[in-house]
């Protein structure tokens, strides 16, 4: 019977992708807490009902019988627009700005700590097989370390961000 080999560092590949994993939630959750803190939404909110109950009363003003109270509502809606625009545009720049900063944090992070375990972990296998279990992909994921049944870190990495990207963090959050 075949027996898998654990190489000295076989807690890295549960520690790898916890780290991938921890990366990824602590982006969410920060992203998430930015958003709701510095984007808030209930001034646009308030004016919004403002706006709906002003075009209720000029809905029950007759246009030609009372032209004054009714052009004087119509103005009313459209300064009340025009602030519900500008609230509106302000926060789409901000929810942008957020995105953006949020992003390109956790890109810097993953991407420096990727480079530096692929450097660490370049000709060293993360786990050991049988050769002949994997036979078709045999060779993709042993990269960089071309040992047969090898599982080389750059696959590893793969492994985990597909796994992690994917993971149901909407549930959670």
């Amino acid at each position: 019977m075949a027996s898998i080999h654990l190489s000295s560092s076989a807690l890295n590949l549960i520690s790898i992708f916890l780290y991938i994993f921890f990366v990824r939630f602590a982006y969410l959750v920060i992203h998430k807490l930015l958003l709701t803190t510095l984007c808030k939404k209930h001034q646009e909110e308030e004016l919004n009902q403002q706006i709906q109950v002003l075009r209720q009363e000029m809905r029950n003003i007759s246009m030609v019988d009372n032209f004054a109270p009714y052009s004087k509502l119509n103005r009313k809606v459209a300064k009340l627009s025009s602030d519900y625009e500008n609230l509106s545009t302000k926060r789409k720049k901000m929810e942008f700005k957020i995105n953006a900063a949020c992003f390109l944090v956790y890109a810097v992070i993953t991407i420096g700590v990727h480079a530096r375990l692929t450097f660490i972990w370049y000709k060293h296998p993360l786990l050991l097989m049988p050769g002949d279990w994997m036979v078709p992909i045999n060779i993709l994921i042993s990269v960089p370390t071309g040992k047969a049944g090898a599982i080389g870190i750059c696959s590893w990495l793969a492994i985990c961000q597909s796994v992690v990207y994917h993971f149901p963090f909407k549930l959670i959050l």
